[in-house]
């Protein structure tokens, strides 16, 4: 595929993402703010309701692995 058509869709998907850092507690720690506002502080299971179910899961995962939801896998992020 063409590498500028390629950009051009990772630029247009981008524009459409949010990203979210966040404790296993919920806490948000960080947002981007792209398509909706989670204030800092508060919690990303209130905010976003989907999350809530994922609660358990993120409970156990070991302290100090980060985990990506990625909706887009493209060579140009190195991914």
């Amino acid at each position: 595929m063409n590498n500028s058509l390629v950009r051009e869709k990772l630029a247009y998907f981008h524009q459409r993402s949010q990203y979210v850092v966040f404790t296993v507690e919920g806490e948000v720690k960080e947002s981007c703010q792209t398509l909706f506002e989670i204030p800092l502080a508060t919690s990303v299971y209130q905010s976003i309701p989907f999350m809530e179910a994922m609660q358990e899961a993120f409970a156990q995962l070991l302290v100090g692995n980060d985990v990506s939801f990625l909706c887009i896998i493209t060579s140009l992020l190195g991914l």
